[in-house]
């Protein structure tokens, strides 16, 4: 039996990988666009692969350099236009809502209420055919300075004494 539970916790997806809203905000960017120049507006499939620049960017590379007034009313066109109609097409990728809800069920299992309670403890990896090791003994913290004050740990240690501060390059 699951028990329901207030929602906690809103995740906001600003890169697109939980949700597909490409189809809302190319028809957002359209209304305004049309609502600042008379030509003729971009394609739905034109605007998609601008998406995630900012619209300033995504305006002037489709080829609409707005004016500073017009570009301060295509953002305001823009912004109340996808906030009012920003769910029509938007809907979440396969699995990921029942991702989520897995997740969920995780986080009551573990007796913990919100994902940012986990820790090391509550993640196992196998180490053998019969043994299992908690991430916090594979991969145990430093303490708060530790590296600049040397560390005897040979995961550590061993990088840092090839670590330069001038290039990503290895020294040795």
């Amino acid at each position: 039996m699951t028990v329901a539970r207030p929602i906690t916790t809103v995740l906001c997806d600003l890169d697109g990988t939980l949700i597909d809203s490409q189809r809302d905000i190319a028809l957002a960017f359209q209304y305004a666009l049309h609502h600042v120049v008379a030509d003729a507006l971009p394609d739905e499939a034109a605007i998609a692969q601008h998406i995630g620049k900012p619209l300033e960017h995504m305006a002037r590379e489709l080829g609409y350099p707005l004016s500073p007034a017009q570009l301060t009313t295509f953002l305001e066109t823009y912004r109340s236009r996808y906030a009012a109609f920003c769910v029509h097409h938007t809907r979440p990728y396969p699995g990921v809502t029942a991702t989520l809800h897995a997740l969920s069920e995780l986080i009551a299992a573990a007796g913990l209420e919100h994902p940012q309670q986990l820790r090391p403890i509550h993640f196992s990896q196998r180490s053998s055919t019969n043994d299992t090791l908690t991430f916090a003994k594979l991969y145990p913290s430093l303490r708060p300075g530790e590296l600049i004050e040397g560390t005897e740990d040979p995961r550590f240690r061993d990088a840092w004494a090839m670590a330069r501060t001038d290039s990503f390059q290895p020294v040795g």
